[in-house]
């Protein structure tokens, strides 16, 4: 039986409160935060030049910092170069439109109507690819693949009518059906291909660069209607949203913003009535809606096939995650809550609820400028992007050690986080993967962070002479899925 302590023996609390702290204090100077746990190397074999683990939650996460190291010097050099050259793809894909600008502004963005020129609509193609990704594969019904929507129906509905066939276990699946999609469009339903950037390379590519932009998740819907369809009416979107027709010519209005940074569920999904833009919206034109921004779209007297580019930006508020999470380094963080925090507290140390204001005074200490560093960087090592590798060259690389003609690149959509850094390797965090690097390999690696192709033989040596250890290096990459295989410029 657990001895009952009471009284003095309880540490002077006999049903009086305990003198206020001086200060409430985390039980560690840092954080001791989950480690990645990487798999066991047998006993005579060499640990592997890299490897991946789960990423744990809560895992203490920086950006590189410069002048922490050398290799982390490279890392924001490749960081930044990666980001670089992302703006520079959506500079000519956007002419005029400042994605730099545009990811550094919290609330006072503006749409934007833009003259697209044809580079982006010559990597997009026209619309077919888009009809022939509809009809030539399966799909399930609903948000994970084909919605469809009405104005008189709320949200993404199953396939109306004869525009399924095939249909999967439950109904759930299916293949569409050109004849009852044809007659589902011409009853003024809307067809939605929700994540088509998983699906269609040149989609993904764009998202990738608006990714590394704005070090956010991205995602791609494309919708295909016949005239004055209503879709979802009118609306204001929880992401910032980029349309760019493939077919078709819509009309859509903008409104003002009822509130700034509007949000979900904090915020009612009314438009406001003050009209502020109106205007015709076809292909070689492009329009930039801001999160919570209403808007309406009216129909076409021709199929209308058009894309949205959705950028879900870390938002403030998701910050108070973190505090949250690194609040249970703080035993008086940790401690119960009082039945009544108004009324005198009893507590060994001292309560954060020992005076007005100390609740907050502890929940400021927490949300310190390095926590919000953690928050970014925890956020930004979960981004991931999907890929569209070429398996013979991959096969060829991986089995046979053949890089003739073949180049390297890793996969870091978001950047590249740091975890620990010591003298016989480096943990770091992107694609959603704790990664460890061994020292050998650090200065290969970095080469390769700036996500640009490189062949082999321009990474810096692993090892010398015949133990060179590039290729074992990149076949690691590639099969861990950290880096693609891709022909040489």
């Amino acid at each position: 039986m657990e001895e009952t302590l009471t009284g003095e023996a309880a540490g002077g609390l006999s049903g009086e409160a305990a003198p206020a702290a001086a200060a409430v204090q985390p039980d560690v100077a840092t954080p001791e935060a989950p480690t990645p746990e990487f798999a066991q190397t047998e006993e005579g074999r060499a640990r592997p030049l890299v490897e991946t683990a789960e990423l744990p939650i809560g895992i203490a996460l920086s950006r590189p910092r410069r002048g922490a190291s050398v290799f982390q010097d490279q890392l924001v050099a490749a960081n930044s170069a990666a980001r670089a050259d992302s703006l520079k793809m959506l500079a000519t894909w956007f002419p005029g439109y400042d994605f730099d600008q545009a990811a550094q502004n919290v609330d006072g963005r503006r749409f934007s109507v833009i003259s697209l020129g044809d580079a982006l609509p010559d990597f997009l193609g026209d619309e077919e690819s888009v009809l022939e990704l509809m009809l030539e594969h399966e799909h399930a019904w609903g948000l994970g693949g084909i919605s469809f929507s009405h104005g008189e129906v709320k949200g993404h509905q199953g396939p109306p009518g004869n525009a399924a066939v095939k249909p999967g276990r439950g109904g759930e699946r299916g293949m569409v059906n050109a004849g009852g999609m044809a007659k589902a469009l011409d009853d003024r339903w809307t067809a939605i291909i929700n994540s088509a950037d998983k699906r269609h390379r040149a989609l993904a590519e764009i998202c990738l660069h608006l990714t590394r932009a704005y070090s956010s998740p991205t995602n791609t819907n494309i919708y295909i209607s016949y005239g004055p369809s209503k879709g979802f009416g009118a609306h204001w979107d929880t992401h910032d949203t980029i349309i760019v027709p493939l077919c078709g010519a819509k009309r859509w209005a903008l409104f003002e913003p009822s509130v700034l940074s509007a949000q979900r569920p904090w915020v009612e999904p009314n438009v406001s009535e003050k009209p502020l833009w109106d205007g015709i919206l076809e292909r070689g034109m492009a329009l930039v809606i801001p999160r919570g921004w209403g808007h309406r779209v009216d129909g076409s007297d021709d199929l209308s096939v058009h894309c949205t580019l959705g950028v879900s930006r870390l938002e403030v508020h998701n910050v108070l995650e973190r505090v949250s999470f690194e609040a249970g380094y703080w035993p008086a963080l940790r401690a119960d809550m009082p039945f009544d925090p108004d009324e005198p507290v009893m507590s060994y140390m001292g309560s954060v609820f020992d005076s007005p204001q100390g609740f907050a005074r502890a929940i400021a200490a927490v949300a310190t400028p390095e926590l919000v560093d953690r928050a970014i960087a925890a956020h930004r090592a979960r981004i991931t992007r999907p890929t569209f590798p070429s398996f013979r060259d991959t096969f060829r690389a991986v089995a046979f050690g053949d890089w003739s003609g073949l180049a390297l690149r890793l996969i870091a959509p978001a950047g590249i986080m740091v975890n620990t850094e010591t003298d016989q390797d480096s943990v770091l965090a992107f694609k959603g993967q704790a990664v460890r690097v061994a020292a050998e390999a650090r200065d290969a690696f970095a080469a390769l962070a700036d996500t640009l192709p490189r062949r082999l033989g321009d990474l810096p040596a692993i090892g010398s002479g015949e133990a060179d250890l590039r290729a074992e290096f990149a076949r690691q990459l590639v099969a861990c899925g950290l880096a693609t295989v891709e022909p040489a410029a």
